[in-house]
């Protein structure tokens, strides 16, 4: 009699596990989306200032560097690698728009982004 409570004791652990795990892949994918939105924003804005004030490769360091300050050097979403990938998503993205082309670029430079945050969402679990 104990094993079959056992049993059902285990099945049941076993099934809010499952719910958990389902709900955390949901929960990551949800962050994931909102994490790409913002740093599709990020790159347009950096574009846009960059033709309005005619401003160089020096502000992404600068701007990493005042992100970082803010955020904590350990932010791996605002490194100027990364805000040069958010950049060059949407003018890869862009020319994909105009041109039909440059899919490959835009794959990397998104697999670039999209590995950033799962490191970022792997240290915040820790």
């Amino acid at each position: 009699m104990q094993d079959q409570s056992n049993n059902n004791y285990t099945s049941f652990v076993e099934e809010i596990v499952s719910m958990i795990q389902s709900h955390q892949v949901v929960a990551i994918k949800s962050v994931q989306t909102i994490s790409n939105q913002l740093y599709w924003s990020i790159g347009e804005l950096i574009l846009e200032k960059q033709a309005e004030h005619g401003w160089g490769q020096s502000v992404i360091d600068k701007l990493s560097s005042d992100l970082m300050a803010r955020f904590g050097n350990d932010s791996i979403s605002y490194s100027k690698r990364n805000l040069q990938f958010m950049r060059q998503l949407v003018l890869e993205y862009s020319n994909v728009n105009q041109l039909g082309s440059h899919s490959v670029n835009v794959k990397r430079t998104v697999s670039h982004l999209q590995n950033a945050i799962v490191k970022q969402t792997a240290s915040l679990s820790k």
